[in-house]
């Protein structure tokens, strides 16, 4: 038999390990706070496209990515940062490649590129977004398809039609999808505040709640292992279904 003095032990050893992965958990969900980095502000690409694109990628070693509405129904394309460092071919495809910094084991004083992306309210084509580190935004694109991969840095978006979303470290916050998506965080909190989708969609989360406002008459299967479950309507019903699973964290639908 076990003595008393091995069980407290065994209790100290547990609780060590459990206090060790919190301060894990919680010092990778806030790791871009120790990243003391700017925002380049040397314009090197002043870019207005007539024709349209096949497909439009991004892909960034460390920037800031805004893609906005344009106001004239012109394709703009503005980017900030090191010149050598920054390569745009517009041929079917409007490709950007933007080269990070090389860091080892953390990035100090770092600058950052900048890209603005202005669309069309009606664009329609599809949109790939490739960046190790640095936030992401998306404005109002009701037809809009877009490929999200993140690995540091939050992802905001008004609205979209079709969305996939795959981040490592940092939030996602959504106003609005039309139609499917498939979104999944490894460290961070998943929000949307309305969704009206026509196929079935899925979130899949690790560290960090699942918040939904809105949705259509949809069938919600939702599972954490360790967390709260909580939503308000469900169509058991209805032949589209919204799949989410979470291991660390609350699910919340307020539909």
């Amino acid at each position: 038999m076990i003595n008393k003095k091995s069980k407290v032990i065994f209790i100290c050893i547990l609780v060590f390990i459990a206090l060790f992965w919190l301060g894990v958990i919680l010092f990778i969900i806030n790791i871009k706070n120790i990243f003391d980095y700017g925002i380049s502000k040397e314009l090197v690409v002043n870019e207005i496209y007539e024709k349209g694109f096949d497909k439009i990628n991004i892909n960034s070693g460390a920037g800031v990515i805004n893609i906005k509405n344009s106001t004239d129904g012109k394709i703009k394309l503005l980017v900030y940062g090191n010149e050598d460092k920054i390569t745009v071919k517009d041929d079917k495809n409007l490709d950007i490649n933007i080269k990070g910094k090389k860091c080892y084991i953390f990035c100090f004083r770092v600058k950052v590129a900048k890209v603005e992306l202005y669309l069309p309210n009606d664009y329609d084509k599809e949109i790939h977004i490739k960046n190790k580190f640095g936030d992401i935004k998306v404005g109002s694109f009701e037809n809009g398809e877009f490929d999200i991969r993140s690995e540091f840095g939050d992802t905001k978006i008004e609205e979209v039609n079709k969305l996939f979303v795959d981040g490592n470290f940092g939030d996602i916050r959504i106003n609005k999808i039309n139609g499917s998506f498939n979104i999944s965080n490894d460290f961070g909190d998943i929000r949307i505040k309305s969704i009206d989708i026509k196929d079935t969609s899925k979130i899949n989360g690790n560290f960090g709640d699942i918040r939904i406002g809105s949705t259509n008459e949809i069938y919600i299967s939702a599972k954490t292992d360790f967390g709260d479950v909580k939503i308000n309507k469900n169509y058991r019903k209805s032949d589209i279904v919204l799949k989410i699973n979470n291991d660390f964290g609350d699910i919340r639908v307020k539909n």
